[in-house]
């Protein structure tokens, strides 16, 4: 216990006598070092800057003192009678009473919100002047700590950076390097900061070389950075290259003409090349780079390529499987082996990725028919003397049956409701796919009811013995919420309103998934957008959350154009100039002109989709139109106006529209041998007419729509108590279904059917009469000719009954672009009075077509085939058109 006692009091002895050693050595720095004498500031500037004037010299004070030095503050000579001009006598006996020390003369200046301090330093007979303005908006306090900080360097002789010169650089600005350096013009000199701005410099990649050295000069230090600067590549030229363009090789080369040389990236590129050529099915390729000098400090970059000969797939086999034929699965596979059209679709060519995801896809295609524990192993890939093998090993495992299908949890729709939306069922074999259909399903039921964050999760039973699965699905509902807010963002030209007043959920509102959905659509049918997100954002209120909903504006104002040839109208132009969103309000305001051979139109129209932000539209157009026909020429002038408005009564996709029409037509320039049908309309012909409709609008977009329908039945009257001398009653229907297909095709089917009939009192003109063929009718028939016919001068006198069948299959050709291909076939005719309907004389017609939803419009390029010609008319014929669809 002593000896420890002992080794205790001799620590403490130690310590005291550190603790003594360092005090005194600090009291010798203390001693050795002047004090600081602060003569009172002189003010320039207002009066009331006086207060700031203090604050600056208590700061100034009490900042040297923090750096340890003894201070003579402005307040203590002022005491004494010193002001800031003292004289030359005065303050060569502050100088000698305080010796050594540093004496501070200066003014604190106020102009406005610009502060400065100003003044000189006697430092050892030595006068030094300084000037520091503050930084705007900087408290008066780290004025005061800047100042005191130089004045400290300065009399503890700290080594400035006094310049910074850069050497040897020639494409690479001063700047630059100046910008990544940490050591700047008036700061300290610190060698470990230039040792990091050396590493920072090299690390820019521009250099080969880089030196530092430092130079004494009065101010300082002048630091010296002496770089050499690396080669850049003046040319690549590539050779050998046939089977792929150097374009595309350049672009996968990634290093670019004048770019620094960096040999890693030329190594990187080459294998980024060699990858592209694998995937051409070019697996031998091989590629090496020469260097060779050029003036100004280049470099040629030569690439040698071998491309040597493409390598298909010869053949892909499997081993183990045994339920499922190796041709079976081979059709789950997106790689395939060489075919006989290898050579125009590239099938047979090895692709990693893809081979990659078609494991994946056989493992799925394995659990969605009951395989439960199958393996797909790694595809093992071997060059052969035919050329490439795939070897996939297939482990089965045994077929698993749904014992049992239940639902737990929250449960917010009845159960029976939810049954019904299972796919999956007792008895079934087991299907990973319908199990995720299954929750989807689940989940949605239980959202629409304002369950928004609504979690299901299936839970899955495995009995290996019975080689059966149960499957719960656990619901849980979390916090039923509503929305708070709807914030929109993206809308530069397009006003809230127009965006709000589509959507189906408001704040305050429960949230609805289906609600949310068809909000979506909605806005998507506008035509304005070209993207609509949305997203649901937790507030700190557990019942509430924000809808964020987030636009990208497409193009709405276009100008369109199309043209063709026939033998009605012989060639044509057809423009049209829009605003479908014009002042950002969702008006749309048209001008359509066409001009051909045989006629012209022009219109102009204007819609209004929310008349006194009320869900009633308004639209009015007025028109002129002259037509030359084979036996009388028509010339007319309209204007038509309308009101649409929503029928709440029956859902919420039907609307009913009116519309009043006015025409005059006068017809003139009679053939002399004209039918007299056609010569009772000779002169002013007068229509008044008011139209009637009700339409069912479903479609997900008004342009190329994947799915949905639209359903349109209408009346129009003329004639009669609206006056005129043409009197008729005219019912046409129209109903067009698209429905989504896999692999983003699609399918559509249209009908469209028409009755008129002419009333006594008045006249029914040929040119109000159904007359069908073109683009948007019968394609591969010429405008207007399917029509009978007078029996005495063959001359087309128009119908009284129509009908039009339309069936396509639409396909994507470039997804990227919007390029969809599509087969047609199309069914129609026109019937007199005496005619009935009928499906036996129907006209038929069947093509191909190209059509690009481009930014000026739905172009397309339609070819159709007459199926049965009769005398006179053409077997095939090629149409075009911007702006207008199927």
């Amino acid at each position: 216990m002593e000896r420890y006692m002992n080794f205790i009091r001799s620590r403490s002895t130690v310590v005291v006598l550190t603790v003594f050693v360092a005090i005194f050595m600090f009291s010798i720095i203390l001693a050795s070092e002047p004090r600081i004498v602060l003569l009172p500031l002189e003010l320039f500037g207002p009066p009331e800057a006086k207060v700031q004037k203090e604050k600056l010299e208590e700061a100034l004070s009490s900042e040297f003192k923090k750096r340890g030095f003894e201070v003579v503050s402005p307040k203590d000579l002022a005491l004494a009678g010193i002001s800031h001009a003292p004289d030359g006598a005065t303050l060569k006996n502050l100088i000698s009473e305080y010796a050594p020390c540093v004496l501070i003369q200066g003014s604190f200046t106020k102009v406005g919100e610009a502060v400065s301090l100003d003044g000189r330093i006697l430092l050892s007979q030595q006068e030094k002047p300084f000037s520091m303005p503050g930084i705007k908006g900087q408290p008066l306090v780290e004025l005061a700590q800047r100042f005191a900080q130089d004045v400290t360097d300065m009399v503890r002789g700290v080594v400035k950076v006094a310049e910074l010169e850069v050497v040897g650089n020639v494409r690479i600005e001063k700047d630059a390097i100046l910008a990544v350096m940490k050591t700047k013009k008036g700061e300290r000199l610190d060698p470990q900061t230039l040792d990091e701005d050396l590493k920072a410099i090299f690390k820019m990649g521009y250099f080969e070389d880089v030196l530092m050295e430092s130079q004494d000069v009065p101010e300082g230090k002048k630091i010296v950075i002496k770089v050499v600067e690396r080669p850049s590549i003046g040319k690549i030229v590539l050779k050998g290259n046939k089977k792929i363009s150097e374009e595309d090789l350049l672009k996968e080369f990634g290093v670019k003409q004048y770019s620094i040389f960096n040999e890693k990236k030329i190594k990187e590129g080459i294998l980024k090349i060699k990858e592209l050529y694998k995937k051409k099915g070019f697996y031998q390729a091989d590629i090496q780079y020469e260097l060779s000098s050029l003036p100004n400090n280049q470099l040629e970059l030569k690439l040698n390529i071998k491309e040597g000969s493409k390598i298909y797939i010869t053949e892909i086999q499997f081993v183990g499987n045994k339920h499922f034929s190796s041709g079976k699965l081979k059709k789950v596979m997106e790689t395939s082996e060489k075919g006989f059209f290898s050579w125009i679709t590239d099938s047979g060519i090895l692709d990693k990725k893809k081979l990659d995801f078609d494991t994946q896809k056989l493992l799925a295609f394995y659990h969605n028919n009951g395989f439960i524990t199958a393996r797909v192993g790694e595809p093992k890939v071997e060059e052969t003397d035919k050329g490439l093998r795939i070897t996939i090993e297939v482990f089965e495992g045994e077929r698993y049956k749904v014992s049992s299908v239940d639902i737990a949890g929250d449960i917010v729709v009845s159960e029976s409701e939810l049954r019904k939306k299972l796919q999956m069922r007792k008895g079934e074999v087991f299907n990973r796919e319908k199990v995720r259909a299954d929750v989807l399903a689940l989940m949605e039921a239980t959202v629409e009811q304002g369950y928004a964050y609504a979690e299901v999760v299936p839970d899955i039973i495995q009995d290996d013995q019975a080689n059966e699965v149960a499957i719960t699905y656990k619901i849980t509902k979390g916090e039923k919420v509503k929305v708070s807010r709807i914030e929109i963002s993206g809308n530069t030209h397009t006003r809230d309103k127009v965006i709000r007043r589509e959507l189906q959920l408001n704040e305050g509102e429960y949230y609805s998934g289906n609600k949310l959905k068809e909000s979506v659509d909605r806005l998507n049918r506008l035509g304005f957008f070209e993207e609509v997100e949305t997203q649901m954002e937790k507030r700190p209120e557990p019942d509430q959350v924000d809808l964020k909903v987030k636009i990208k504006e497409g193009h709405t104002g276009s100008l369109s154009f199309g043209g063709g040839y026939s033998s009605e109208v012989r060639g044509f132009i057809m423009s049209k100039i829009s605003q479908q969103n014009f002042l950002g309000l969702g008006q749309t305001l048209s001008l359509s002109a066409r001009l051909g051979g045989r006629g012209s139109e022009f219109d102009l129209s204007f819609v209004e989709p929310w008349l006194f932000d009320k869900p009633v539209s308004f639209s009015t157009n007025a028109y002129r139109t002259t037509t030359d026909y084979d036996d009388f020429d028509r010339r007319s002038l309209g204007f038509g106006t309308g009101l649409g408005f929503p029928l709440k009564g029956l859902d919420r996709f039907t609307r009913g529209s009116i519309r009043y029409l006015i025409d005059s037509s006068d017809i003139y320039n009679l053939h002399p041998n004209a039918s007299l049908i056609i010569r009772d309309m000779e002169g002013k012909n007068l229509t008044s007419s008011l139209s009637f409709a009700v339409s069912r609008d479903t479609r997900n977009r008004a342009w190329n729509p994947s799915r949905g329908s639209l359903n349109v039945a209408s009346l129009e009257y003329a004639g009669g108590p609206l006056g005129g001398d043409v009197y008729f009653t005219r019912y046409t229907f129209r109903s067009a279904w698209f429905i989504e297909l896999p692999f983003q095709t699609i399918f559509a089917v249209q009908g469209r059917w028409g009755f008129i009939d002419g009333r006594s009192g008045g006249k029914l003109p040929v040119y109000q009469r159904f007359m069908i063929g073109g683009i948007n009718t019968m394609r591969g028939f010429d405008f207007a000719t399917i029509s009978p016919k007078d029996p005495v001068t063959g001359e087309k006198i128009g119908g009284v009954k129509h009908m039009i069948y339309n069936v396509e299959y639409q396909f994507p050709l470039i997804k990227e672009q919007g390029v969809m291909g599509l087969i047609f076939t199309d069914l129609g005719n026109v019937y007199t009075r005496e005619e009935n309907l009928s499906f036996t004389n129907l006209r038929t017609s069947a093509g191909f077509g190209v059509r690009w939803y481009s930014p000026m419009g739905p172009l397309r390029l339609e070819w159709g085939k007459n199926l049965d010609p009769r005398p006179g008319e053409a077997s095939s014929k090629w149409e075009f058109s911007v702006g207008t669809l199927f």
